[in-house]
């Protein structure tokens, strides 16, 4: 009875656990958002990721980290490479490959093996229409072959702070192992806005290609909803963007938005629909109101942060310090109607125990209101000294601020889920304690009665004396 009652009660806290394990992890990926008076907006999307470009503050996360099939938005990809290792006059042959390699019911312009366009309009015809074969045609022009430009993409996205980001092609025709993250799709645009022609792009609505070597002239529009004036989606704020489709990515789309000195990106994948729109302007209006401002302060106080090395770095034999500081004044957003206090964090290790060299990144400096990051900088190393110091010595002006060095991993969160999972296998124990005592006890049972019938088979019967 007992057992019984044991079973029944850990089958009834592991299904607690698993109730509130699983509305955590629900949860988790809109905790990270800077909350104003009036409510955080509900996406119908499955993963959404809003980053400030001038502070670097994430503004609204969403599965930001989860991969997922990007479609026609690997394009933003395919044009920073190509706008960074290319020419906008350098003629592009397409080839057969090129041509005929699109699947059918994949957007293209109907270009021609031989037909040749500059590298410009090839840009145009690949982020206004999405045409696939512009995309094969830039890439094979760029590096040679489809293969190559893909490790190029990839290689790109690395030294950019990817980390769930892998490419096959440059088109973003559906591959199981090509992928990304919303994360990492706003760091591709972040990047490729720094180009003015990528942003004159994505933000014209129409364009004309002149007759070709082989075709008449083209008219071709853009797919983007929020820049089209005529539609009930368009957004004033809305630089320009790109959109993606394919039936395993669902609708993804990446805007760049804009209002005063507040620059943001807005990643929305796995969408339906028009629902893409829909959730990019309630996060872009929510966002970039009048109560928004980009506050920027010098660094200086932090010029003169030491720390100790554990191995000899260039130029010195054995121990050293390392001297660190921020590559420039940091910036960071302010909200009217967020309240508390503003606190800088030195985000950096203890001790350094690899080779460094003068200007690799070793930190940042990050400032968070109310645990949320809205504002960082990086640190790097400015050089070396050959004496050792025995703790890290971060150099802080006195003021009305309020510094941290270092800044804790876990989250509230996290504790309860650990929590939970020290006591879910605590229960588990149980479990296998209360299964070996029911066998025992049963076993024991067995042969309790086996004994029972054994003695009652020698008892003679009063049969036998009749």
């Amino acid at each position: 009875m007992i057992i019984k009652k044991l079973k029944k009660s850990a089958a009834i806290v592991l299904s607690i656990i698993c109730i509130i394990l699983s509305f955590s992890v629900q949860t988790e990926a809109t905790i990270n958002a800077i909350n104003m008076k009036d409510t955080v907006p509900e996406i119908g999307s499955e993963i959404g990721y809003v980053l400030e470009v001038n502070t670097g503050a994430v503004l609204y996360d969403k599965d930001g980290d989860v991969q997922a099939y990007p479609a026609s938005i690997t394009k933003i990809m395919t044009a920073l490479v190509a706008l960074r290792d290319g020419k906008l006059d350098d003629i592009v042959t397409f080839s057969n490959e090129a041509v005929f390699s699109i699947p059918y019911g994949y957007s293209h312009i109907a270009l021609e093996v031989g037909e040749q366009l500059t590298l410009e309009q090839s840009l145009y015809a690949a982020l206004l229409p999405s045409a696939n074969e512009a995309c094969y045609g830039i890439a094979e022009h760029i590096s040679g072959s489809l293969e190559a430009f893909a490790k190029n993409m990839n290689q790109t996205a690395k030294d950019l702070g990817a980390t769930g980001t892998n490419f096959v092609n440059a088109n973003g025709i559906h591959d199981d192992n090509h992928y990304t993250t919303a994360h990492d799709m706003a760091l591709f645009m972040k990047a490729a806005i720094q180009y003015d022609k990528f942003k004159a792009i994505i933000g014209t609505r129409n364009y004309y290609i002149p007759p070709t070597n082989l075709k008449e002239e083209r008219y071709i529009l853009n797919t983007n909803e929020t820049i089209k004036v005529d539609s009930k989606f368009y957004n004033e704020l809305v630089i320009g963007a790109k959109t993606g489709y394919t039936e395993p990515a669902g609708k993804t789309l990446v805007t760049y938005a804009k209002k005063g000195d507040v620059e943001i990106v807005v990643v929305v994948l796995k969408g339906t629909g028009n629902e893409v729109f829909e959730d990019t302007n309630a996060l872009i209006n929510y966002y970039l109101n009048d109560d928004v401002k980009i506050i920027t302060e010098p660094t200086n106080e932090f010029d003169n942060i030491v720390l100790p090395s554990e191995v000899g770095q260039p130029g010195i034999d054995g121990k050293v310090n390392v001297n660190i500081k921020p590559v420039s004044t940091i910036s960071y957003l302010t909200y009217t109607d967020v309240m508390g206090d503003y606190v800088k964090k030195l985000e950096l290790p203890e001790i350094i125990n690899t080779v460094v060299n003068a200007g690799d990144k070793i930190g940042e400096l990050v400032v968070y209101n109310n645990d949320v990051a809205v504002g960082r900088v990086d640190l790097t190393i400015e050089g070396f000294t050959a004496e050792v110091v025995n703790e890290a010595a971060p150099a802080i002006s006195d003021g009305d601020k309020i510094y941290e060095f270092g800044k804790t991993s876990f989250t509230l969160i996290d504790v309860i889920k650990w929590g939970f999972l020290i006591l879910g296998g605590i229960i588990i124990l149980l479990f296998v304690y209360a299964k070996i005592l029911d066998t025992k006890t049963r076993r024991y049972r067995n042969r309790s009665k086996k004994r029972s019938r054994n003695r009652k088979n020698e008892i003679p019967s009063w049969k036998q004396y009749k």
